[in-house]
């Protein structure tokens, strides 16, 4: 009797009296050797151990965990008045910066081309030469959606007799 009790307390399915019993049992002398071992466990158990929690406890538990009823994004003042700060700071320093740049004496802004059909050639090369990449690109990537195309129809066709 005691070992099956003890092997339901092991896989947590005994109630609060068979708990109590197990205690009274561990408590008395007549524990035989080979329990010994659990007489401890069972000794320091107290009646006061075992309150229940009524449900007060549970809305006290689900109160601290439920999300609070807030807006996604709050927006006040103080919020705007940074963004008006960085933008104002941004529009300075890029106006100071502007200003004290000496724009005729820096190459990287010099004209590269002497007439303006140059300019026009390199540009249809350029852009000729981005044209035939992507292409390539999108043709590599329909013969890919070629490969994948038997798997796309099994799925399709899966769905159509799961949706009859």
């Amino acid at each position: 009797m005691i070992n099956e009790l003890l092997n339901k307390y092991w896989l947590c399915e005994t109630t609060l009296d068979e708990e109590r019993e197990l205690r009274r049992f561990f408590a008395s002398d007549e524990v035989p050797a080979q329990l010994q071992a659990y007489k401890a466990w069972f000794a320091g158990k107290e009646e006061a151990e075992l309150t229940l929690l009524d449900n007060r406890f549970d809305a006290m538990i689900l109160n601290k965990i439920k999300p609070k009823n807030r807006a996604l994004f709050h927006v006040g003042k103080r919020y705007f008045i940074g963004i008006a700060a960085s933008a104002a700071l941004l529009i300075s320093a890029s106006l100071y910066v502007f200003n004290q740049t000496d724009w005729s004496s820096d190459p990287s802004y010099q004209d590269t081309y002497q007439s303006p059909e140059e300019a026009l050639n390199a540009a249809k090369v350029s852009l000729s030469f981005v044209s035939s990449e992507i292409k390539r690109g999108r043709k590599m990537v329909y013969n890919e959606m070629k490969k994948t195309a038997p798997i796309t129809d099994m799925i399709n066709n899966i769905e159509k007799v799961q949706g009859e």
